[in-house]
């Protein structure tokens, strides 16, 4: 496996190897190796599979949370009203960067987010308050407390350069 530019190759090392020689051959770009991480993903692989796991604990100082949902059950996310505080200028950009990388998160590794993640998304202006920042920690402590689901690419057979061959992608979600 490896990353040129925008481009993720995985496969038996000879045809990697060729791979890259084609693109590069129609592209200027760099190789960086083996891909361990990406947009803040950790990336774990063997021989036969690429592991995509969330990996935004080292940018937010966040804990797990033992047996938690990404959002609470009946829980609605509300306007601020007129009693509220608003957030500060700080706060709201810390609210803003959790839910961009939550939105990454969900579409690279955690798909079971996303409805906790669009009503979060819905908050992103100025205005939010301290009930949008607990869900979103709450949704962040969801993603730590389970931190060895990801998305898994695995073949289920040798690849024989048919183009009706199918790959497998394995997850576990927390919800029905």
């Amino acid at each position: 496996m490896t990353w040129i530019k925008d481009c993720l190759i995985a496969g038996d090392k000879k045809g990697v190897k060729t791979a890259k020689e084609q693109i590069k051959s129609w592209f200027d770009c760099n190789d960086v190796k083996i891909l361990n991480k990406l947009v803040g993903f950790k990336i774990e692989h063997d021989e036969a599979s690429i592991m995509l796991l969330q990996g935004f604990e080292d940018k937010f100082k966040c804990k797990a949370g033992k047996g938690m949902v990404p959002a609470e059950a009946g829980g609605v996310l509300m306007k601020k009203s007129d009693q509220e505080k608003a957030l500060s200028e700080g706060e709201q950009t810390h609210y803003s960067s959790g839910v961009r990388k939550l939105l990454h998160t969900m579409h690279w590794s955690r798909p079971e987010i996303y409805n906790a993640r669009r009503d979060l998304s819905s908050y992103m202006i100025t205005g939010t308050i301290q009930a949008h920042v607990k869900a979103m920690e709450r949704v962040k402590k969801n993603c730590l407390s389970t931190r060895e689901r990801g998305l898994e690419l695995r073949p289920e057979l040798e690849w024989t350069r048919n183009p009706e061959f199918k790959l497998m992608i394995f997850g576990r979600p927390d919800s029905d």
